[in-house]
């Protein structure tokens, strides 16, 4: 609802099972909270919020980076946002639910000294991370790890998350 509200989506998406026994309940005023496991928090996050959980991330393996807000540009296909340090810049691209193909990334290489990658489904071919210096794959263990450590330290996740959902 979120995504479609924003206009993040451009065409009418049917709304996964998880999401609408939440709306459901909603609707029928019996809130139960659902557990974000390792499996399925990206499909919890809306695309915004997935963003932010890697920024955050981000920002503590990069602590001397400061994001630049006005590089959130919603025409710029391949990445999400710039953060610098000085002259040096870092960036990311965050997927939900498609696959990023990071032969896609080989061209902007050179513009950053890091580019994160984090994708709920798939991220191919993985032999190129090895070979570039700059390219970082997030896990999805290391993602929900780093989320499990805001929930306990009642961060920025836990108060936006807390009241309909559990973690595992």
């Amino acid at each position: 609802l979120r995504g479609a509200l924003s206009r993040r989506w451009t065409t009418i998406k049917k709304m996964d099972e998880f999401h609408y026994d939440i709306v459901k309940m909603m609707f029928e005023g019996k809130i139960e909270k659902r557990p974000i496991t390792k499996s399925n928090f990206h499909l919890t996050l809306d695309p915004m919020d997935l963003e932010d959980l890697v920024a955050m991330y981000m920002l503590e393996q990069n602590p001397s980076y400061r994001l630049l807000p006005s590089s959130c540009k919603r025409n710029e296909v391949q990445i999400e946002f710039i953060m610098v340090d000085g002259s040096r810049q870092i960036t990311c691209q965050v997927k939900n639910e498609k696959e990023i193909n990071l032969a896609d990334y080989l061209e902007i290489e050179k513009d950053y000294e890091k580019i994160y990658f984090f994708s709920g489904e798939k991220v191919s071919p993985r032999e190129l991370a090895a070979l570039s210096q700059s390219f970082q794959i997030i896990g999805r263990t290391e993602l929900y790890n780093f989320l499990k450590r805001d929930f306990m330290k009642k961060g920025y996740f836990y108060t936006l998350l807390s009241d309909l959902y559990d973690l595992d």
